[in-house]
C-alpha cells in the first residue's frame, strides 16, 4: 500500500500545472485585448506649404489628432543646419492650431517653449508628437520651405535735373533701377514711370523691390524740372485755370454796396516769378471791379502773395471784367481771370433787405406770406410794405361824388419790373376788366417812392368793385 502513493501523487501534479498555465495565458490575452490601443493618425500640416517662401514671421498651421504627451510636440527644420523647436503646452491639445514665430528669435513668442535661432536657408520642416497613450510618434513634413529675411539689394538712378519744355513741365526718361536677391526679385515698381510728364519743381520717385518671400527694399531719387510756374487760387487752395470761360462770380450786390474776394498768387517753379502786374482788359465794365493791395513784382520759388478785388456795381444787370496778370511764365502770360457780378434789381434788393438773399425761393419767394397777413411778398414789395409785420391791405379807397378814388404807394424802381393794372367789376361774380390807363395818376415821386391815385367812375348806380393786379413779367 505505501509503495503505490507516490505514483498517484506524481500523476496528479502535471494536471494541476497544466490548468494553472492555461489560466495565466488566458488572463494575459485578455489584458492585451483591453489595454493595447494603437492610433497611427498623423498630424495634418497645412502651412507652410512645400516649396513656399517665408520671411518673418513664419506661420505654422496644423491639426493635432490626439492629446500630446508633455513636451513632445516639436518642430524640426533640417537643411544647412538643424533646429528643433519645442512647442508650448497650448499646442498639446487635439484640434486645429496656428502659431507664428520669428526665425531669428523663436522663443520671443509664447508659442515656442525652446529652440535656437534659424538662419536663412531652405529646409524640410517636420512637425511631430507622441500621444498620451504612448503610441509611436507621428509626424508630417513640408519640403523645400525657404526662410528668407533678407531684403533685395536695390540700386537706384541718380537725381535728375532738366529744363521745362512746355505747359505743365517736361517729359523725363530715367535709367532703370536694379535689384538682386538670393531667392529672386519678383517685382520692381516706380511711383512715377519713366517717360512721364513731370511738373515744374521737384518730384520724388520711389522705387520698391520685392522678393518671393515678401521682403522689400525702398529707395528714392528726385527729378527736378527747372522753370517758372504761376498758380492763381480763389479761394485759397483752389487753382484757377488760365482764361477759363467760367468766371469768378461776385453774386448779386445791392446798388451802393460792394463785395470783395481775395485771390492768391503762388510761385510754383524753381525760378523767380517776376514781372507781376495786374491790369484789366477794356471790355465789359472794368470800372466796377477795383484791385486792392496788388502783389509785389517778384515772388521767389514757393512764396505767395494775396490781392483783393472789390465789386461795386454802377449799373443794373450783369457786369463783367477780365483781369490780366502779367508775369514771366512762358505759357501763362498774361494769366487771365474772367469776373462777373450783378447789381440787384429792385425786387432782389428788397429780398436781400428783408430775407438776406435775392433768390425767389424760401421765405422771400413771391407768393410766400411770412407775416400771415394775407398779402404775399410780391404785393408787399409792389406797395412798399414790410413783409415781416402784419399790416392792413395797402392803399386807401374813397368815393368822391360819382368817382371811386384809390390811392397807394409804390417804389419808383418797381415800375420797371412790375406791371400795375387797376381792374373793375360790377359784381364779385362778374368779369374783371382793366381800367383805362389814363385813370392812373402819379401824384408825387421823390426818386424812391411814388404816390399814385386811380380814379374810376362809380357807375350808374354808384356801385363798383376795384382791385389792383400786380404782375412780374
Amino acid at each position: 500500500m505505501r509503495a503505490s502513493r507516490p505514483l498517484i501523487t506524481a500523476a496528479l501534479l502535471p494536471f494541476v500545472l497544466t490548468l494553472n498555465a492555461s489560466r495565466v495565458m488566458a488572463e494575459t490575452a485578455a489584458a492585451l485585448s483591453i489595454d493595447a490601443v494603437v492610433d497611427t493618425r498623423a498630424i495634418e500640416l497645412t502651412a507652410p506649404a512645400s516649396g513656399s517662401f517665408n520671411a518673418s514671421p513664419v506661420t505654422v498651421a496644423f491639426l493635432l489628432p490626439r492629446n500630446a504627451r508633455p513636451n513632445t510636440a516639436k518642430l524640426t527644420l533640417s537643411g544647412s543646419v538643424t533646429r528643433e523647436l519645442t512647442l508650448s503646452s497650448a499646442f498639446e491639445a487635439p484640434g486645429t492650431h496656428t502659431l507664428t514665430f520669428d526665425p531669428a528669435n523663436p522663443t520671443a513668442t509664447e508659442s515656442i517653449a525652446s529652440g535656437e535661432s534659424i538662419p536663412d536657408g531652405t529646409y524640410t520642416l517636420t512637425l511631430y508628437y507622441q500621444d498620451t497613450p504612448g503610441n509611436p510618434p507621428t509626424s508630417n513634413a513640408a519640403t523645400n520651405v525657404t526662410i528668407d529675411r533678407t531684403s533685395p539689394t536695390l540700386t537706384i538712378p541718380a537725381d535728375i535735373a532738366v529744363q521745362v519744355t512746355g505747359d505743365g513741365g517736361a517729359t523725363v526718361s530715367y535709367p532703370a533701377a536694379t535689384a538682386t536677391d538670393t531667392i529672386g526679385v519678383t517685382s520692381l515698381t516706380y511711383s512715377k514711370a519713366s517717360s512721364s510728364l513731370f511738373p515744374i519743381g521737384v518730384t520724388t520717385v520711389t522705387v520698391t523691390a520685392k522678393d518671393a518671400a515678401g521682403n522689400t527694399s525702398v529707395g528714392t531719387f528726385t527729378v527736378t524740372v527747372n522753370g517758372v510756374q504761376i498758380a492763381v487760387e480763389q479761394p485759397a487752395d483752389t487753382n484757377l485755370t488760365d482764361a477759363s470761360p467760367t468766371p469768378i462770380d461776385f453774386g448779386t450786390v445791392v446798388a451802393g454796396n460792394h463785395k470783395s474776394l481775395s485771390f492768391l498768387i503762388r510761385s510754383q517753379g524753381t525760378l523767380d516769378l517776376s514781372g507781376l502786374e495786374i491790369t484789366k482788359a477794356a471790355g465789359g465794365a472794368p470800372g466796377d471791379f477795383t484791385i486792392d493791395t496788388p502783389p509785389p513784382a517778384t515772388l521767389a520759388p514757393g512764396s505767395t502773395a494775396n490781392f483783393t478785388v472789390t465789386f461795386s456795381p454802377t449799373s443794373a444787370g450783369k457786369r463783367t471784367a477780365t483781369l490780366l496778370i502779367a508775369n514771366n511764365d512762358p505759357d501763362e502770360n498774361p494769366f487771365e481771370i474772367n469776373l462777373t457780378g450783378k447789381q440787384a434789381a429792385a425786387l432782389e434788393a428788397w429780398r436781400i433787405t428783408y430775407f438776406g438773399s435775392p433768390s425767389n425761393t424760401g421765405p422771400g419767394s413771391d407768393l410766400n406770406d411770412p407775416d400771415a397777413d394775407g398779402i404775399v411778398n410780391l404785393l408787399e414789395f409792389a406797395t412798399a410794405s414790410d413783409p415781416t409785420v402784419s399790416t392792413p391791405p395797402p392803399g386807401h379807397l374813397i368815393k368822391n361824388g360819382n368817382q371811386l378814388e384809390f390811392t397807394y404807394t409804390r417804389p419808383t424802381a418797381a415800375t420797371s419790373e412790375l406791371t400795375y393794372t387797376p381792374e373793375t367789376t360790377s359784381t364779385l361774380t362778374g368779369q374783371w376788366l382793366p381800367a383805362d390807363p389814363a385813370a392812373t395818376t402819379v401824384l408825387s415821386d421823390n426818386g424812391q417812392l411814388q404816390q399814385v391815385k386811380v380814379t374810376i367812375p362809380a357807375g350808374p348806380d354808384g356801385k363798383l368793385l376795384l382791385r389792383l393786379r400786380v404782375i412780374r413779367p
